[in-house]
């Protein structure tokens, strides 16, 4: 046997495992399920309090932190409670300022408020308002279950994405 002969077996091992590394890394880093990228979008939710509808955690405290939004994964999901603090009927609508554009097609957000949906829709659409008021007595309290996801449908341009959204209730006096 030539010495050259028994460097040959460690040398081919070797390259077959350095083959096998590099096809891994390959396959780890293509995008799962025909999704874009593998980088998740991300969305910080606060809200707002005005002078006569106050949130609970209000502003600048996050309400919801989701940092893996994908198509398709499940909603990410949190609670707030408005409380009208005004001596008279409220009705107030929910409306979002988002700090950009690029989930505005994309995301969409429940809100929920004694299990009636009062708004689904995109963040985009969102900045119009919600389309159902809620009306609250004076002192009343509500709970707002809040979701936000990426549809399945959604095949590209969320990767990488990050939005503050804020939700701002707008009052239009006394409620119905």
């Amino acid at each position: 046997m030539y010495l050259g002969e028994s460097r040959r077996l460690p040398r081919f091992a070797g390259a077959l495992v350095g083959a096998g590394i590099a096809v891994a890394v390959v396959v780890l880093a293509l995008p799962s399920g025909g999704h874009g990228g593998v980088l998740p979008a991300s969305v910080d939710v606060t809200v707002r309090s005005d002078g006569a509808l106050a949130a609970q955690p209000a502003a600048p405290s996050v309400v919801l932190h989701s940092a893996s939004l994908r198509p398709g994964t499940p909603a990410a999901e949190a609670s707030f409670d408005l409380v009208n603090e005004a001596g008279q009927p409220l009705t107030a609508a929910l409306r979002a300022i988002p700090s950009s554009t690029e989930l505005d097609s994309l995301a969409r957000v429940q809100l929920v408020a004694d299990g009636r949906t009062f708004g689904d829709m995109t963040i985009g659409e969102l900045r119009r308002g919600t389309p159902i008021s809620l009306v609250l007595a004076s002192g009343e309290r509500r709970h707002v279950r809040l979701a936000i996801e990426i549809p399945a449908s959604v095949e590209t341009g969320y990767e990488g994405r990050h939005v503050d959204l804020q939700l701002v209730p707008a009052v239009a006096g006394e409620g119905r």
